[in-house]
């Protein structure tokens, strides 16, 4: 399987897609919030997290839901199978 190569005007990510998907993967809950995902990637602020989380939801990796203020995020099967190691 082809593997996605993120492209990014700005800084050079430092956190993969993948391991993006793989802090949803490996969560104890069945979703986590973007602060959690920014936090868990070590991001400063939650748009950068958004905005990846963003990206794989559009590549169908990853969905969303309103919650409260703000979004909850799940791995897709298609998410899981892209993590997965070749």
């Amino acid at each position: 399987m082809a593997r996605f190569t993120h492209k990014m005007v700005g800084r050079k990510p430092t956190v993969s897609d993948s391991e993006i998907i793989q802090f949803l993967i490996n969560s104890d809950d069945p979703f986590l919030t973007t602060g959690e995902v920014a936090n868990l990637a070590g991001f400063s602020t939650n748009s950068g997290a958004n905005k990846r989380l963003t990206e794989l939801e559009s590549q169908g990796y990853v969905e969303s839901k309103n919650v409260g203020r703000g979004l909850a995020w799940w791995v897709t099967d298609a998410g899981r199978e892209y993590s997965e190691p070749e």
